[in-house]
């Protein structure tokens, strides 16, 4: 409703005091619980190392089937309002203004499997991210990592770290454009290499274009972050990741769209939470089958009852309703005399009624 209107204009939909204040509920107060949750989806819920390997096979041109995940640094544009910190430090020269870097990496589906935490971008460089991302304890043994070349000075330490963590990682887990020293050329083939190279991880920022795309919020052609806590930045950037993988994952393997899917759409609608449980009769499958195959066996049990257990079954269920026929007048039974007062005409609202009643079917009082 308010989306691409300033604190000044969004006045015709809400106060801006009430946007906020939905704003915080959701962002702040909520902070603990979304990051729990969204550190588990993002990197379980889409891709898992084998994925990533039939992907890369797949996918991939001839000569990179063995990468199997890219990583590139993403820039977003920001308004800072925290006086007590050095706007100096979120200079961007990608950018040519304030901006904070996230790191981010992605498989041979376009799934983004990772996002590091975002830092001031006159602070966080690729390098430095890279290796504060623990990466060791992320990926697996089996992946190739394609990374560019601000990278690759950082390799080393990359795997003395994980050496240090117990993981072993090698030269073949990373592949990047080939650099020689400044006074030796490149061949024809090493250069054919490098544009191939290139040419093939732009994928990944054809991802960030997309979620700029999608998400207004994160296109710094259009738009400008308004933030004090760059922690709240970051986790709207990785929930909007999730989103776009499940949009991704819907497009790609055409899945199908279920009834409780558009639950959400409903007046009233209220999602789960520990005091809320969400109940959907066709959501347990288990139990949905379950009932089906107890009912199908009892009809068919049913169905092989002979005429005197039929008529066995009639009249148990005609003593059943005698009990409760009993029980009901009893409950009617006050002080163990039955309530048999029959009401005067007198004693109702609508006599006319009554009387024309009477007449139309001769009953004398």
């Amino acid at each position: 409703m308010v989306s691409g209107e300033s604190g000044k204009d969004m006045h015709r939909v809400m106060p801006c005091a009430t946007f906020y204040d939905l704003y915080k509920r959701f962002w702040i107060t909520n902070y603990s619980e979304l990051n729990k949750k969204v550190k588990q989806d993002l990197n379980g819920m889409f891709s898992s190392p084998r994925i990533c390997i039939l992907a890369s096979l797949i996918n991939n041109p001839d000569g990179f089937k063995n990468v199997t995940l890219f990583i590139d640094g993403h820039d977003s544009k920001l308004k800072y309002y925290k006086p007590s910190e050095s706007h100096s430090l979120l200079y961007s020269y990608k950018l040519k203004g304030l901006a904070v870097r996230t790191q981010v990496i992605q498989d041979m589906n376009e799934i983004i499997t990772h996002v590091s935490v975002s830092e001031k971008c006159a602070v966080g460089n690729d390098d430095t991210m890279f290796i504060q991302m623990k990466l060791h304890k992320k990926i697996s043994k089996a992946d190739c990592l394609g990374i560019d070349g601000g990278y690759n000075l950082f390799i080393q330490k990359f795997k003395d770290n994980a050496i240090d963590a117990g993981y072993g990682f090698y030269d073949r887990n990373f592949l990047h454009p080939i650099r020689k020293e400044p006074e030796q050329k490149l061949t024809l083939n090493e250069t054919h290499f490098n544009n191939k190279f290139g040419s093939f991880r732009s994928s990944i920022e054809a991802q960030f274009s997309m979620l700029g795309s999608k998400f207004e919020r994160f296109n710094n052609n259009r738009a400008a972050l308004q933030i004090s806590d760059i922690k709240y930045y970051n986790i709207q950037f990785r929930i909007a990741c999730i989103l776009t993988n499940i949009w991704q994952f819907v497009d790609k393997y055409d899945i199908e769209v279920q009834p409780y899917h558009k639950l959400w759409y409903g007046k009233g609608f209220e999602f789960p939470s520990n005091k809320n449980k969400l109940n959907l009769v066709f959501s347990n499958e288990q139990k949905v089958n379950t009932e089906y195959n107890e009912m199908v066996e009892m009809q068919q049990k049913f169905l092989q009852l002979n005429m005197n257990q039929l008529i066995d079954m009639v009249i148990d269920s005609e003593e059943d309703a005698d009990d409760n026929l009993s029980k009901r007048r009893r409950k009617a039974t006050r002080g163990g005399q039955r309530n048999r007062h029959w009401l005067t005409i007198d004693k109702f609202n609508d006599q006319e009624m009554l009387h024309e009643y009477m007449a139309t079917h001769d009953i004398q009082l």
